[in-house]
């Protein structure tokens, strides 16, 4: 077997879809490392044609343009998600404008028919994650989700009950059939807003969940009712949403002192406040069009059942000021809550102080720079967490675009080769890597058949995703929208995560492998002519077993391999199926293509168990 070139001046497979002049660049392992960092982060998948994104050209150097790209994701304008995405979302009823929530959009979507369902706002999700271009949206607008975790089956619940109550009084069926679909319009609306507003202000995230369906229903908002208001809300609003448990002050010295961001009789506070907050059916009769409202009580005939009023019950007494506690950390701020038992204000204003509040700022910013830099508890001071503080207070309720910008402009997102595996991948990742190895297709129609035949290939490449979303339930237990507790799907060092990628994560990538792979019956290629391509590109020779296992070393470990990892190649390269000596892959290349490719599928599936693959 011949000796593999030196890693320092290999040139690298990205020759793909790149200009000849590119593709005389040589690429320092480094430079390699630091591309695939920069794509793990801000995409689900590291996708093999981006690499030339963040490389040097010849022109421009590598830091040059790594800064280009980032600038070109960090905008607030939702980006063209490409043909491939454009193609699968089409499928769908879920819309495909992003913002179609809004009632003051042109494309605005009302409530839901009975093309509604949750497995289709599932697989559209799925289809965003590993398709769409907008990729850092995407990657934010998972992070919103989780981070204002709903539960579509508990909104679900909420609904048939509904139903099958006056005024509409529905069989069981009946109201089981409509409330799917509500709750899935819920929870698409809720998920709307999030990627319209993925990089922009923070206290339009908040209201957006505070007042949508979704959350309403969720934490029990809908029917709270005042003197004994549900504090479900209240509750994970401070912990979960905005302040977080406790933040760092600094102490004697400068040391960080952890005070306490709130009290029970806050989360009291909170939960009275934001009693009268409901969802009300504005539709006519036999048409549902159930929106935010505000149930304004009076004091006669009888006690209030709202939201609270300042009729005189002496024994009911309302705390009208949050966050006075001497033991409150002084991040937070004293709240004093306007006398307006009229409208939703009193929450509104409740809302907007905390998304002002430099408490919640470090809350969340931390979260972020676990999401992008490293997923461990990063000093209580530290720098680059400070700053992002900082960045967040450039706009009133929160600059999320400049918190993002802080994080991913730094020397440590950049440069810092210590710390780039720090983070667990969640299934979705998995999911999207595995796809992204090979620059997977999914949408397979040919626009020259009938239409009738066209129709049959569309539904076969909705299969095709409705496959990968259930391998994603089963094998990585991420139900999208579906999670149930409030904090949202785990990421970082858990058991559920630990489960997975001990468990679960080799069958995942081992039935997508062979879910994608070029012969697998009943389900024609997503990978389609990508032999072909890389064979006509130059990208790779497989005649070569030199450029064969470079470039498998590149879309198997993002080029960061051992002496192991080695020899798994040379045992994929040089043994068949059973891993006894055999023709080289090279040779079965240029004689039984169907061969090579099923070798190429189980010797990926073979090393699918190794860390890096496991982590970001």
């Amino acid at each position: 077997m011949s000796a593999a070139l030196p890693r320092a001046a290999r040139v690298a497979v990205l020759a793909l879809l790149v200009s000849p002049a590119i593709a005389q660049v040589t690429y320092t392992p480094a430079e390699l490392s630091r591309a695939g960092h920069v794509l793990r982060r801000t995409q689900h998948g590291a996708a093999f044609t981006d690499y030339p994104l963040v490389l040097a050209d010849g022109t421009n150097s590598q830091i040059d343009n790594i800064v280009t790209y980032l600038q070109s994701k960090l905008t607030q304008t939702p980006l063209a998600v490409g043909a491939e995405a454009s193609d699968l979302l089409s499928l769908y009823t879920i819309p495909t404008v992003v913002g179609a929530s809004d009632p003051a959009d042109p494309a605005h979507v009302t409530q839901p028919n009975a093309d509604w369902s949750i497995e289709d706002l599932v697989d559209a999700n799925v289809t965003r994650a590993i398709w769409s271009e907008d990729t850092l949206r995407e990657v934010m607008t998972r992070f919103w989700q989780e981070h204002f975790n709903t539960n579509y089956w508990k909104v679900r619940g909420h609904f048939v009950g509904r139903f099958q109550a006056p005024p509409y009084s529905m069989t069981p069926q009946a109201a089981a059939d409509l409330a799917s679909q509500y709750a899935a319009w819920f929870e698409w609306e809720q998920n709307d807003k999030f990627r319209a507003n993925a990089t922009g202000n923070f206290y339009e995230l908040l209201k957006a969940s505070a007042q949508g369906g979704a959350m309403l229903i969720y934490l029990d908002t809908v029917g709270s009712e005042y003197p004994v208001a549900n504090q479900n809300y209240g509750r994970e609003l401070l912990e979960l949403h905005t302040l977080g448990i406790q933040s760092p002050f600094p102490g004697p010295g400068g040391q960080p002192v952890f005070y306490p961001n709130y009290t029970f009789q806050d989360i009291q506070a909170a939960a009275e406040i934001f009693s009268g907050w409901t969802l009300s059916d504005v539709g006519a009769t036999g048409s549902p069009d159930f929106q935010f409202s505000f149930k304004l009580t009076t004091c006669t005939p009888a006690p209030p059942s709202g939201h609270i009023t300042p009729c005189p019950f002496p024994t009911q007494i309302p705390n009208r000021d949050l966050f006075t506690s001497p033991s409150i950390n002084p991040l937070v701020g004293a709240f004093q809550t306007p006398m307006d038992p009229m409208t939703e204000s009193e929450g509104v204003a409740l809302l907007q102080h905390l998304a002002d509040s430099p408490a919640t700022a470090y809350h969340v910013s931390k979260k972020l720079y676990r999401l992008f830099i490293e997923d461990v508890e990063p000093d209580p001071f530290d720098p680059l967490l400070l700053d992002c503080v900082s960045a967040w207070g450039l706009q009133p309720g929160g600059d999320i675009n400049s918190v993002l910008a802080v994080l991913l402009g730094s020397d440590r997102f950049l440069n810092d080769t210590t710390i780039r595996w720090n983070v667990e991948r969640q299934p979705i990742d998995v999911v999207a890597q595995a796809v992204d190895l090979f620059h997977g297709r999914a949408y397979l129609v040919d626009t020259s058949l009938p239409p009738s035949q066209q129709d049959v290939q569309k539904q076969q490449s909705r299969d095709r995703i409705r496959r990968i979303s259930r391998l994603l339930d089963v094998h990585g237990g991420q139900e999208l929208f579906r999670y149930p507790a409030p904090d949202g799907f785990p990421r970082g060092d858990c058991e559920l995560l630990t489960t997975f990628r001990f468990m679960g994560a080799a069958q995942l990538r081992q039935e997508l492998y062979t879910m994608f792979s070029a012969f697998t019956p009943g389900y024609t290629s997503v990978f389609m002519d990508y032999f072909n391509v890389l064979a006509s590109t130059g990208a790779v020779d497989f005649t070569s077993e030199t450029s064969i296992r470079d470039w498998f070393r590149l879309i198997a470990f993002n080029d960061e391999t051992s002496s192991g990892d080695d020899l798994a190649m040379m045992w994929f390269l040089a043994s068949d199926l059973q891993g006894l000596p055999g023709p080289t892959l090279a040779s079965d290349f240029a004689t039984n293509l169907q061969l090579a490719i099923e070798r190429v599928t189980s010797s990926l599936a073979f090393i699918a168990n190794h860390t890096l693959n496991n982590v970001k």
